[in-house]
Formats: structure tokens, sequence, C-alpha cells
């Protein structure tokens, strides 16, 4: 395993702040200190080795020279890793019988290269003059993976906000879901500069401090806001299963079942094409029928941009809530413009 510090903590090279990879360290550790105590042997070994690190990884992640040298080198590191998954990717390139591959065998491919997605071994067909037969059809059936979080990123966010009682980081940022990537990191760095300069150190300050370390790295660009949003998305839909089990008990979801589960979704906060991509995944894993009618319907509630709540009635043209119009004028093109848009369609 590489010695370099960067790599051994997960952490693109081109992170250069100290308050996104402190946060990266204490997640490492623990980890690194459950292994060491529960992990298979070499699990262990592995471990205890890394804990060792700790203290210089520190010294030298923290000094803005040391960082840079760093990484300058995960960066080599990860160029030279990929060109030799690239080299065994084109051996067994090499060896497909014709012109074009099924996306069964895209599949195949991915698992005898670690490290490269399936994405990029498309692209790499591509260059290669394969072509993927069927894909068409195939991309029909199969809904499109969105890019989320790191499972052992995602689990830290949700165990602090838990520990503070609260159930996202937009909750914890005291912000909206529709706030820009730009207003969420400022928001984030001031919080984190403030408890650093107070200095406190008890349980809460310091889980507040690691978050707002968390959401600087997840809201650091608009990709990154992506994924937040989309493992938040995900973990919504995961305690739907009771609605989705009790809905499909007789193993068909009709239009009107459909319906209901979306806007439950929505409640939750789910994006509509993300819930329908959910449900439809579950029901094929559970072998039940959708009707082909089943889509959603177009009057759906609308829901109010300022304080997330939704109309009663499909014909309210105000937030029962706050008051505010459900559809206003864009302030450039006057375009009418639902406030629930993240914004104008013109």
């Amino acid at each position: 395993m590489s010695g370099n510090y960067f790599i051994l903590l997960g952490l693109s090279p081109e992170i250069d702040d100290w308050s996104l990879i402190e946060p990266a360290i204490k997640d490492s550790q623990r980890r690194w200190a459950m292994q060491k105590n529960q992990g298979t042997p070499a699990d262990q070994r592995k471990a205890g080795k890394n804990l060792k690190l700790i203290p210089d990884m520190r010294i030298k992640l923290q000094d803005p020279e040391e960082r840079k040298i760093q990484a300058k080198e995960a960066r080599q590191q990860l160029k030279s890793q990929k060109n030799e998954q690239l080299a065994q990717l084109d051996e067994l390139i090499g060896m497909i019988q014709g012109a074009a591959i099924e996306p069964e065998g895209v599949k195949i491919l991915a698992k005898q290269v670690s490290g490269l997605t399936e994405a990029d071994i498309k692209a790499r067909l591509k260059v290669k003059g394969v072509t993927l037969g069927n894909s068409a059809d195939a991309e029909e059936k199969t809904s499109k993976t969105r890019p989320k979080l790191d499972r052992t990123i995602a689990k830290s966010i949700s165990d602090k906000l838990y520990h503070l009682g609260l159930n996202n980081l937009y909750e914890f940022l005291a912000l909206g879901t529709r706030s820009s990537p730009k207003v969420l990191y400022s928001t984030a760095d001031e919080i984190y500069k403030e408890l650093h300069r107070k200095g406190v150190i008890d349980p809460d300050s310091t889980t507040r401090k690691e978050l707002a370390g968390h959401s600087k790295a997840v809201f650091k660009d608009k990709l990154e806001k992506e994924r937040y949003d989309n493992t938040c998305a995900v973990e919504a839909m995961e305690g739907m299963k009771g609605h989705l089990e009790i809905t499909g008990r007789d193993s068909i979801l009709n239009q009107n079942e459909m319906d209901k589960l979306i806007q439950e979704a929505r409640k939750k906060g789910v994006e509509k094409g993300l819930a329908l991509e959910y449900i439809r995944d579950y029901a094929k894993k559970r072998k039940w029928v959708i009707q082909k009618d089943s889509q959603p319907t177009r009057t759906e509630l609308k829901q109010c941009g300022f304080c997330d709540a939704f109309a009663r009635k499909a014909k309210d043209t105000r937030c029962h809530d706050c008051g505010q119009e459900l559809i206003q004028a864009c302030p450039r093109c006057e375009t009418p413009t639902p406030t629930q848009d993240e914004c104008c369609g013109a």
C-alpha cells in the first residue's frame, strides 16, 4: 500500500485546506482503531501501521509546503496506477471478438479491473473502436447510477448529525436545500473558523466543528453537493420500505399507488426523478409489476420554494404556510416560474 498520506486517507490531492483534511484524519483514525481491535489479522497489522503514522500525518498535512509535496506525490502515484489499470483493460479489450460488446460484458470488465468505473470502461471501449451492443434497450430498463458520497464519509456525517439531533447538513447550516454551493461553503467556513477561534473542546462543539469540515467538503462545488443530495435521497427512500411493501403487497403498483408513493417521497425532500428511479429498482428486485400508465400525475401539488411546504390543493396559488406566491415572475425575463424550481426555465 502507498505511504502517501492523501492516498491513505482517500483524499483528492487537489484538496489544499486543513479544515477539510483534519476531519478525514479523525475518521480514518477511528476506522483504523476499530480494525486493529476487530479486523482480520492482516487488517489489524495494516491498521496498526497506519495508526503510528497519525502524528507525522498531522504535522506534514498541516504544513502548506509539506502538503504540496504529498499532493504532488499522490498525483504521480494515481496517474501511474491509472495507466496500469488502463493497460490491464486494454489487454482484456483485445480479447473481444468483433466490434461490439453487450452491457453485461462491460460489467464483467468492471469486475476484472478494480479501480475503474463502468463510465471509464465505456470511454476506453469507444477509444478502441468497440461499440456497445443493445445498450439503448438496456439503459431503458436500468436506472442511472447517480453519484453518491463514499459510504464511510456518509456514515460519519449521519452519526454526527444524530449526535446533535439534526436531520441533514442543511439543517446544521440553517440554510435551504436550494442554497448555492458558494453560500453553503461560506456558511460552513464561518462556523468552522468561529469554533476554532473559541477553542472549545466539549463533545457538542467538537462534533459541530467536524460537521463544519464535512460541510465544506460536501458543498465545495455543484458536483459534491449533488453527491450529498443523492445520498440523502437514498437514505430517505430507504426509510420508505414500509410504504413500498404495503403498497406492493399484491405485487402490482398502479397509477394511484405510484402517485401516492411519489408524493410521500417529495414530502421527505426527495426529487421526483430520484424517487421514481428508486421505486422502479425496488419493484424490479421484488418482481412487482408497474402498470404502463403508472406515471406521476401532471397535477402534482406545488412546493413552496421559500419554506418547502406543499400546497394543500393543486389549484392553490399561495403557500398556506408563509404566504408567498407559488409561481413568481423571473426577476430577469419575467417568465412565470414555480418557486420550487431552482432557476427560470428560460
